[in-house]
């Protein structure tokens, strides 16, 4: 993997995956969490930063467009205008 997590300022990617597990002692319920990490680069795998024993049930990582003093998420909505 090429891609290494990096201060906010540094990253070109943001990895956010939603993960699940099955709940203990309730049947069908599911345990969920999220990872964000702010990387290098895009990672040839988001599985690899899936933990063992859980699964991916959603990817919502996104390319991080940097143009001149802002910073600009690749599906941009002014919520996430963030200052440089």
């Amino acid at each position: 993997m090429s891609a290494m997590v990096v201060a906010p300022s540094d990253a070109n990617y943001n990895l956010m995956l939603i993960i699940g597990q099955p709940y203990k002692g309730v049947p069908g319920a599911t345990q969920t969490t999220v990872i964000q990490e702010y990387l290098s680069e895009e990672p040839e795998d988001v599985e690899l930063f899936v933990p063992a024993g859980w699964s991916l049930l959603e990817d919502e990582s996104e390319e991080i467009v940097h143009t001149g003093h802002v910073r600009v998420a690749s599906n941009f909505e002014p919520s996430l205008l963030v200052a440089a």
